[in-house]
């Protein structure tokens, strides 16, 4: 035995002694790799996280797993997740892009101390771990083995303490630079005496090293050597001693002596830490006399004996150097590609770990949890040098508090609460404010106490801070509390100075325990600002919610819809349950239904409890109201409404304060109480009042009632009160007279606009401008309609003023010379503002006609007008601020040589001019406030300021009015949706067979009154009743049952295929075709709108009903400024305002077809953008020349016949031009109008040749400025240009000037009319004579707007345009053309149908957008300075032709694409609502809409089928969502059951009740014979292979071939199929998504990606996919793959393959485990091949193996 220890010891001795250097490079790779791992499978986001950051080159290279959490044989997973949390927390730190302000959760520096105590304790690890692979790249066996030989242990331990050993081999390394020779050993001493444990606590921290190994080997190192060579030789000692000291580095590190924690230190310290320890073991006393005097000599060379680094030191410096820059860059990509919240999620996890996994209590890496949410103390930043008043009153400098200061929280009552720790520092960023000539000191964000609640001046930054608490902006005329002399001062804001935002040194954090949470700076009473009472508060509301509820409660939270999207709802209900009450199970024994759902009553209660308010915030705004009442002849003597201003949330009346009021947010109602100075009737009367303020906070609705009583309580008749009007009005105009009744402008701000000279370029930020000036004044405010609805717009007064300057100049009535639409989205109101006479300014300005001057422009030389504009631009946007004081945004150079006339970016800024008013007005609210107000308590008011409470009912006394009607406070599309759906299942519960329902379905009968009204219930008609009986709910049973594993088998193939087929084909007896199941959604969709808005709608209902309907309908076709808004953000606050309004229309006067109207008014809007952009294609002059003969031939036989549709004045104008020309070239007048006509053309054949070359001024060699006219202008420069040039050739031409370019620009409005409606394919198949039809159609359009604009007509074809008002006649003309189109929108509808033929129109123009596509992009990206001939990368599917043909922007032609497509649906639903047959060809129709609809719900995100919305969530839906027009589109039955979803949540994959197999027998078999037999696809399609290898990489190629012998034409095949860890899924990536790529690609064959090919002849579309599932997670992914794009389009055409062409789909990914059994491992792939006309469906199997 000793000589097989002999061998192994001699054999580990050589190989130490060849052990190379430690690889620190490679080694830091190796731990970053697995740190990164460990990021990779860590929760909170980690795996979505971990892909941004870069992996490093992987040591060794041959290692098979360098993820493991394995160095060596350790498992060291708990020391890579110390790394991995300093490591994150130093990536965000070192980043300077943060969007969601994670720097201030970290401290960089903190970062620093644990990622080097980390890796301390990693050295010996990683030392150890290149020790056997240096051992095993040598061919010699490894430590482990050595390990495993009997007493070899204890030998080497022997070998490693002998003299022998030290003497000749330690002795060798002395001189030696690392000596890696005796550290190796110090390691093995180590690891064989106690390999288990001792890495765990190396090195050691202090007097515990004394227990190892190591420490006796280095011990015993020191006295044998000292014993040789170094006694009575000093300098051999001092040798001795700074080698030891160099060598205990790997096994010793002290701790750091500030910070407490071990870290990379010098030698010198560990040598001296050595011998301390040493000191207490008993040696020779010359030794320790030798040690001492060597320690002496050596204290003096502490700087020389400190340049040598042990292995910890280089090991961390190394990291630094070569890792941290991976994780500084990985989450510089984090936050580029949006995924903070995610990194934001990690943190919050990462902060609960400090505390509870690794007990750090100091020097924290993540400092604050950014949710807050249940931290047990708070934090608040203080700059360094702030005194903080403690408990007794003294004042102390932050820096200098402890934590056993107290800090004094209230003054008055003297509470304090101990600070929780030393207050700790870091370097922060903030603006510093002071008061009142104060010198700035305090950080913009600090929250104070005042007056009237919590504010900041930096209310952004503050709310970030905390965003569940209510925060106020602190503004001038504020009252904030100041403690002097142990009192209170109410201090008045009178003046705010602020600093430029700099970095601060030193901020402190003061932490406060409990609830407590005010504290004293600079003797003002501010608060921490933290989160954790309101979540307290929260908590305890939640706590007392009963538990059978609260999971139906949260899910209407919109914020809590991903969580239910991701887990299962039994798992919420726990997990809430643990956090709220610490177990699984609620106290009460309650839990949630999951399956079936709450009553109706109870579903509509919570809805409109927890409703969120929509709309600009009430208290940001300093605005005031003028009252007009509703009975002006009800009001008393004496009495007048009042006024009313709101300043932050606070109500003034009549200019006074209201203590005895109050705000309800969630209403945005006020209420309030007062006793009114005069005394009427000899009486003391108090006026109650409430008034509710609309969403845009410019108008409102309310009621004031008179009383004697101070606490009336008792609601008055209802001619005993005052109903109102409010509108919004400006603070220092609250008194003065309004205007007319149309288009009266009332301003409520003016802001001081500053443009920027230089160009902004693209793909850079920019706030501030390079090159200011001033750009004018922009006021806000509203325009009124007729019917008294006001809109919140923006006026540039200027352009005002130039517009009403030129038209009293030139006796015109030119209109607004821009427009303007407004959007409020995410907390934030925009405008934008498109100056549409841009192109007239070149003509009447200096700027010159190729527009070298774009700012500054005067009009003094044209049109000797005094003015000038700041600059000449296409377009302008610019966004508020929360606060409404400030704007930022962009304009475009007006070019018209560029796409859309947008040239060159530049910065815009506005700052809102000051208001006195407002600074008083919120100086008396706090002055009223502080007069009441307790800083001691925080409690501002008590229920005796309350006001009575008969205000609390006074809102139903309000009058009817179109304005109140069509906001419908309280609407919201997915609850109108829900409702729907909920009803239509009720329905089904209902009216089923009782044995089908209690025995299959295990569901009671519905209640009628609480979860079904009686109209849906006895009172549904017969033949519905029937239905739903005998066909609808057996159906329904069937499609459930037969996608079960137990019951599949019971049904046929064909019967499976024939049931899909009725439940989702579009053949005449599906379900889809049903006029039943089309009557069953608009019965619910009305019943939902009365269930949920009854209050609000009730009163319409009883009060002439249909008068409301015409007055609403009036109201939203003519308010042009409306209409604007509408048509640029039809989806507002997560509506479909369209949809919204046609909802309220259809309960209303459901007989009247008032959504087509509608459509029509967006067709028209459409058309009139034409009118004012050039037609830039220079093409196809032969069939122009064609149109421009045939309209002109029309044209004059028409004058001549004397044809009603040209008004007189103008066929008299025109008669006497034909006259004129006849005349001069001596044509015969005495001939009939046909053949006066054709001699007229004859003569002009070559003009009339030529100016079908000029529709277009592309290729004309003109002036830039021309290449923006339109219309008039254009066809009178073109005709102009031509006449002169064939003036000697045809005499007298010029006279036919009206005629002609009153036909060009009626052939240019057919032209846009066919692009823009999508009617190309409907045109090219039109003939001649009706092309020539529909162009006569939009030439008396033309016509009417000449006779419109007579004068200005008359003077235009007088002569050719060479002065200012020749240019504004022409200017006149065009805006006539546009009134004329926008007031008559039937005609829109009818020059439509006169394209389409035989088709209605609707269907034609849906069949547009279905072959080619919709826009996928719900915000339309800005484009700029693009060329005029290029299509443009923002031109939506479908428009490329009209972007082609005129200078529309791509996001124009968004806007278009996006309206007609939304108006198209809901005309189309509504018409067949009314009239099911109303459709020339219904099944067209519907498989024409389903396809929009489908594009559209992409396109507006408003309802996703893959979502689990609202309460469904929860409950589970028997009725599948519906997308976007929620109550409107269950009319169609689009897609009427998504069974996966559906069996998932509704039975939680259990298997039917035994009952099933009779229903089966006795129902479903019949059932299914009544059905038409599914089309059979038209292509043949192969799935290989068919079986497959669980839990490995598969590539999967799914086929079409057309085996037929002709051409196959589809709209598209939709492919789908699972991946997650459920049984159906054939593949496992779960949320790994599958990602389309090319089939060019380089990764398209590797796992996890999908492509269909071949490319030439197909190409897909892949949907994020929907994440189902209620037990288990599966994501169902829907390939649809359709023919490839048009060059310049992004949307796909049909699918065509001529005989035996194919198309393939190859899907590469994971497959899905192999399931317990055969049935179990069986997945399932469903092919929908959709026609042009029906669809069908095909299904595949494989086998997982």
């Amino acid at each position: 035995m000793s000589n097989e220890l002999q061998d192994a010891w001699d054999e580990l001795l050589q190989g130490i002694a060849a052990v190379k250097p430690f690889p620190y490079g490679d080694f830091v790779n190796r731990l970053h790799n697995k740190v990164r791992s460990s990021f990779t499978s860590g929760a909170g986001g980690g795996d979505i996280l971990a892909p941004y950051i870069d992996n490093a080159p992987q040591y060794p290279a041959d290692d098979s797993d360098p993820g493991s959490f394995y160095v060596d044989i350790f498992m060291i997973a708990d020391l890579l997740d110390r790394l991995l949390l300093s490591s994150v927390a130093d990536g965000i730190a070192g980043n300077n892009e943060d969007p969601e302000h994670l720097k201030q959760c970290v401290s960089q520096d903190n970062a620093k101390l644990r990622y080097l105590e980390s890796l301390t304790n990693l050295m010996g690890f990683c030392f150890l771990e290149h020790i056997n692979m240096q051992l095993r790249s040598q061919g010699r066996r490894d430590l482990n083995t050595l390990y495993q030989i009997d007493d070899f242990k204890e030998f080497c331990l022997e070998q490693i303490n002998s003299d022998g050993f030290v003497n000749t081999e330690i002795h060798h390394d002395l001189s030696e630079g690392d000596h890696r020779f005796s550290i190796s050993w110090l390691i093995i001493a180590d690891y064989m005496d106690n390999r288990e444990f001792v890495f765990r606590s190396t090195p050691s921290s202090g007097p515990d090293f004394a227990s190892k190994a190591s420490y006796k080997a280095l011990n015993q190192w020191s006295y044998t050597l000292w014993a040789s060579e170094g006694h009575e030789n000093p300098d051999q000692m001092d040798q001795i001693v700074e080698f030891c000291g160099r060598a205990a580095t790997i096994g010793l590190c002290p701790l750091n002596p500030t910070t407490g924690l071990q870290r990379p230190t010098t030698v010198s310290i560990v040598m001296k830490s050595f011998y301390s320890i040493t000191s207490g073991d008993l040696k020779a006393g010359d030794y320790t006399r030798d040690v001492q005097d060597s320690l002496a000599r050596l204290q003096d060379n502490e700087e020389i004996i400190d340049e040598w680094k042990s292995y910890c030191d280089t090991f961390a410096n190394t990291w630094e150097s070569q890792i941290r820059r991976y994780w500084i860059t990985g989450f510089y990509r984090i936050f580029q590609d949006q995924q903070s919240r995610m990194a934001k999620l990690w943190l919050s996890g990462a902060k609960q770990n400090e505390k509870h996994v690794y007990n750090w209590d100091t020097y924290l890496p993540v400092t604050k949890d950014p949710h807050d949410q249940f931290n047990q103390s708070s934090t608040s930043l203080i700059p360094a040098g702030t005194p903080v008043t403690l408990a007794d009153g003294i004042e102390r400098l932050v820096e200098a508090i402890t934590s056993e200061d107290r800090i004094l929280t209230h003054g008055g009552s003297q509470i304090s609460v101990p600070a929780t720790e030393k207050p700790f520092h870091q370097t922060g960023k903030a603006r510093l404010v002071g008061f009142n000539g104060e010198n700035p000191s305090i950080p913009s964000s600090q929250v104070f106490h005042t007056a009237t609640g919590l504010r900041a001046v930096d209310v952004e930054e503050a709310q970030r801070s905390n965003p569940y608490q209510r925060i106020g902006k602190l503004a001038v005329g504020h009252i904030v509390f100041r403690l002097k002399g142990g009192e209170y001062q109410a201090v008045g804001i009178r003046s705010i100075t602020q600093t430029e935002e700099s970095i601060i040194d030193r901020v402190y954090r003061l932490s406060l325990p409990g609830e407590h949470q005010t504290y004293h700076i600079h003797g003002y009473l501010v608060d921490t600002n933290t989160p954790t009472k309101i979540m307290t508060e929260i908590i305890d509301l939640l706590r007392k919610v009963p538990g059978g509820k609260r999971l139906s409660l949260l899910s209407h939270c919109q914020e809590m819809w991903p969580m239910f999207r991701k887990f299962d709802a039994q798992c919420i209900n726990q997990r809430l349950n643990w956090e709220l009450f610490g177990k699984y199970q609620s106290p009460d024994g309650e839990n949630p239904v999951l399956k079936g759902s709450i009553s109706l009553q109870e579903h509509v209660k919570v809805g409109k409890t927890i409703i969120k308010p929509i709309g600009i915030p009430i208290d940001s705004l300093a605005r005031g109201f003028s009252l007009t009442p509703h009975c002006p002849s009800r009001l008393p003597i004496g009495y007048q409404l009042p006024t009313l201003s709101i300043i932050d949330g606070y109500l003034l009346v009549d200019e006074q304060a209201q203590l005895r009021s109050t705000y309800d947010h969630r209403t945005r109602c006020f209420r309030w109480t007062r006793e009114l100075q005069q005394e009427l009737q000899q009486h003391r009367l108090f006026e109650h009042g409430v008034v509710e303020i609309h969403s845009e906070a410019v108008s409102g609705t309310g009621v004031t009632y008179l009383s004697t009583n101070s606490e009336a309580d008792t609601i008055p008749p209802q001619d005993q009160v005052h109903p109102f009007e409010a509108r919004a009005r400006s603070l220092e105009r609250l008194h003065t007279n309004e205007g007319g009744d149309e288009d009266t402008w009332e301003p409520l701000g003016q802001y001081q606009v500053t443009i920027d000279q230089s160009v902004w370029p693209p793909d850079t930020d920019r706030t501030e401008p390079e090159t200011p000036v001033s750009g004018g004044i922009m006021e806000d405010g509203t325009m009124k309609s007729p019917h008294g609805v006001p809109t919140y717009l923006i006026q540039f007064p200027l352009f005002d003023q130039l517009q009403n300057e030129i038209n009293e100049k030139f006796d015109q009535n030119l209109g607004s010379f821009y427009k303007v639409s407004g959007k409020y989205r995410d907390g934030l109101q925009s405008f934008t503002m498109k100056f549409n006479k841009a192109p007239l300014v070149p003509f009447i300005s200096d700027t010159g006609l190729d527009i070298d001057k774009k700012f500054d422009v005067g009009f003094q030389s044209k049109l000797d007008i005094d003015l000038t504009l700041p600059t000449l631009f296409q377009q302008m946007t610019i966004t508020l601020d929360v606060t409404y004081e400030t704007f930022s945004g962009y304009f475009f150079e007006y070019d018209p040589t560029k796409r859309g006339y947008k040239g060159n970016r530049h910065l815009v800024t506005g700052t809102l001019m000051k208001s006195l008013a407002a600074e008083e007005f919120r100086s008396r609210i706090s002055s009223a406030y502080a007069s009441i107000s307790n800083p001691n308590t925080s409690v501002i008011a008590n229920d005796k300021f309350q006001p009575a409470p008969v205000t609390n009912s006074l809102l139903r006394l309000k009058s009817l009015s179109v304005n109140d009607l069509m906001k419908l406070p309280g609407y919201d599309e997915r609850n109108l949706h829900n409702t729907t759906q909920l009803l239509i299942k009720n329905m089904m519960y209902y009216h089923m067979d009782s044995d089908q329902r209690e025995k299959i379905l295990l569901e009671p009968k519905p209640v009628i009154g609480k979860d079904i009204p009686s109209s849906l219930a006895d009172e549904l008609q017969g033949d519905l009743k029937a239905f739903f009986k005998q066909k609808y709910a057996p159906a329904f049973i069937c499609r459930y049952v037969g996608r079960t594993q137990k019951y599949a088998a019971k049904f046929t193939d064909q019967e499976m295929k024939n049931l899909w087929y009725w439940w989702e084909g579009n053949g005449k007896n599906c379900l889809s075709q049903s006029e039943e199941y089309n009557d069953i959604n608009r019965l619910s969709s009305r019943a939902a709108m009365i269930s949920l808005y009854e209050e609000q709608l009730q009163p319409y209902l009883d009060s002439n009903r249909d008068q409301w309907a015409e007055d609403l309908s009036d109201q939203l076709l003519n308010d042009r400024h409306l209409m604007m808004i509408y048509v640029n953000n039809p989806i507002s606050g997560g509506n479909n305002v369209v949809n919204k309004q046609c909802n309220i229309l259809d309960v209303l006067s459901p007989s009247a077809d008032k959504a087509n109207e509608y459509f029509e008014a967006f067709m028209n809007f459409a058309l009139t953008q034409s009118v004012e952009v050039a037609d830039i294609e220079g093409e196809g002059q032969d069939e122009q020349y064609q149109w421009i003969y045939d309209s002109m031939h029309d044209l004059i036989v028409a004058i001549l016949e004397g044809a009603d549709w040209i008004s007189a004045h103008v066929r008299e104008s025109l008669m006497n031009d034909i006259n004129e020309f006849e005349e001069q070239n001596g044509l015969n007048q005495q001939l009939d109008s046909q053949q006066r006509a054709a001699a007229i053309l004859e003569k002009t054949a070559i003009f009339t040749r030529e100016l079908a070359g000029w529709m277009s001024s592309i290729g004309k060699g003109l002036q830039a400025a021309f290449g923006g006219s339109a219309s008039f202008k254009w066809a009178g420069q073109a005709f102009d240009t031509i006449a002169a040039k064939l003036a000697s050739q045809i005499p007298s031409i010029s006279a036919l000037k009206g005629i002609s370019s009153v036909c060009m620009a009626g052939v240019s409005l057919a032209t846009a009319a066919v692009t823009i409606w999508g009617l190309v394919s409907n045109w090219d198949s039109m003939s001649d004579a009706g092309r020539t039809t529909v162009i006569i159609q939009t030439v008396g359009m033309v016509v009417d707007a000449a006779g419109k604009a007579l004068d200005a007509f008359k003077s235009f074809k007088s002569k050719p345009a060479s002065t200012a008002a020749d240019e504004i006649n022409a200017q006149a003309l065009n805006d006539s053309l546009s009134d004329v189109i926008t007031a008559n929108n039937e005609k829109a509808g009818e020059i439509a149908q006169a394209i389409a033929g035989d088709e209605d129109f609707r269907t034609a123009m849906g069949d547009g957008l279905h072959g080619e596509g919709l826009t996928t992009d719900s915000e339309p990206k800005e484009s700029w300075n693009e060329e005029i001939g290029d299509v443009g990368e923002n031109v939506p599917p479908g428009y490329e032709e009209a972007a082609k043909k005129f200078n529309l922007s791509g996001n124009i032609l968004k806007v278009l694409n996006v309206i007609l497509g939304v108006g198209l649906v809901v005309a189309m639903c509504f018409s067949l609502a009314n009239d099911w047959n109303s459709m020339t060809d219904t099944g067209k129709a519907l498989g024409v809409l389903n396809v929009v609809v489908q594009g559209l719900t992409v396109l507006l995100d408003i309802i996703n089928l893959g979502e689990a919305v609202g309460l469904f969530a929860v409950t589970g839906s028997m009725s599948a969502a519906l997308p976007i027009l929620g109550a409107v589109l269950a009319v169609i039955g689009i897609v009427l059951m998504i069974v996966q979803i559906f069996i998932n949540l509704f039975v939680a994959r259990q298997p039917p009740p035994d009952p099933i197999q009779d229903f089966i027998d006795d129902v479903g078999h019949a059932l299914i014979k009544t059905f038409d037999n599914a089309p059979e696809p038209q292509l043949s399609y192969t799935i290989s292979p068919t079986s497959v290898q669980g839990e490995s990489v598969v590539t999967l190629q799914i086929e079409g071939v057309n085996n037929s012998s002709s051409e196959v034409t589809l709209s598209h095949a939709t492919i789908t199929l699972y991946s997650g860890d459920d049984d159906v899924c054939l593949f496992a990536n779960g949320a790994d998504t599958i990602e389309l790529v090319a089939e060019s690609d380089s990764s398209h064959d590797t796992a996890g990606h999908t492509y269909v090919a071949p490319s030439e002849l197909s190409a897909g579309q892949l949907p994020s996919p929907a994440k189902l599932g209620n037990t288990s997670n599966y994501y169902e992914y829907d390939l649809q793959v359709a023919g490839p794009p048009k060059e310049y389009s992004s949307g796909l055409q049909y699918l065509i393959l001529k005989p035996k062409e194919k198309f393939q789909s190859v899907w590469t990914a994971v497959v899905n485990s192999r399931g317990d059994d055969l049935e179990k491992s069986t997945s399932w792939i469903e092919i929908v091949e959709v026609g042009l006309k029906d669809k069908c469906q095909v299904q595949r199997k494989l086998q997982r193996l």
